[in-house]
C-alpha cells in the first residue's frame, strides 16, 4: 500500500489514498493499547436518553446511528471541492458539530482504516494522551475521544471510523463547544454501541 502522508489542510480531512508517514503514532497506538480496553473503558455506558444521531453519506453508501446525539441536519461539506472526501457537514443550536469524511486507503479494511485515521488524527490534533479514550463501540465501528482545546475555545471531540473492507474509510468527526460539566459527563460516558452500515 502507498505509504503517503495525509492532508492537514483541512482538519479532518484526508486526501484520498493517503497513508500516514512513519511518525511516533505507531508507539502512541501501542503505549495506549489500541482497541483495547482503556483505563477500564470500551464495555457498555451508553449515554443516556433516547436520542440518536443517523448519518447517511451516499455513494460510497454509509450509514451510521449513534445513540445519545440529537438528530443534526448535515449538508454538502464546504471544503468538497478542495478535497472530495469531504462530505457532510452540520451544526445543532447547542454546539454540535458534526462532518462526515470518506478518504480512501487501497484494499484496507474497516479495523485497517481505524487504525489508519486514529494515528493521523492523533498527528494532527496532538491530544494530551492522558485524556484520550479509544475503543471498539460497535461490530465494526471504533471511537476515539478526547477535550481539546483551541485558543481560548474548549471543545470535546469524538472521531468515529469504519469502513467497507474494501479501502473506503469513514470517519464522523463530532465536536462540541461550550459544554457544561454534565455534558463532559455525558460525553465520555457516551459514543457506545454505535451501528454502521456499508453497502
Amino acid at each position: 500500500m502507498r505509504r503517503l502522508n495525509p492532508s492537514l489542510d483541512t482538519p479532518g480531512v484526508h486526501a484520498p489514498g493517503a497513508w500516514p508517514r512513519q511518525t511516533g503514532w505507531r508507539s502512541t497506538l501501542r503505549s495506549l493499547a489500541f482497541f483495547g480496553i482503556v483505563a477500564g473503558l470500551g464495555a457498555g455506558g451508553v449515554a443516556a436518553g433516547a436520542e440518536e444521531l443517523v448519518v447517511r453519506v451516499p455513494d460510497p453508501g454509509f450509514t451510521v446511528t449513534i445513540p445519545g446525539l440529537p438528530q443534526i441536519t448535515l449538508g454538502p461539506h464546504p471544503a468538497a471541492a478542495q478535497n472530495p472526501s469531504a462530505r457532510l457537514l452540520g451544526s445543532s443550536a447547542d454546539g454540535v458539530n458534526v462532518s462526515a469524511l470518506t478518504p480512501k486507503a487501497e484494499g484496507a479494511s474497516a479495523q485497517q482504516c481505524a487504525s489508519w485515521l486514529t494515528g493521523s488524527t492523533i498527528a494532527r490534533y496532538a491530544p494530551d494522551l492522558a485524556t484520550v479514550q479509544m475503543f471498539p463501540a460497535g461490530a465494526n465501528a471504533w471511537v476515539l475521544l478526547y477535550p481539546f482545546k483551541a485558543g481560548p475555545v474548549d471543545q470535546l471531540k469524538a472521531h468515529v471510523f469504519s469502513g467497507n473492507n474494501r479501502g473506503q474509510c469513514l470517519e464522523i468527526h463530532i465536536s462540541r463547544l461550550g459544554a457544561t460539566p454534565e455534558q463532559r459527563r455525558v460525553w465520555f460516558a457516551g459514543f457506545r454501541g454505535i451501528t454502521v452500515t456499508a453497502q
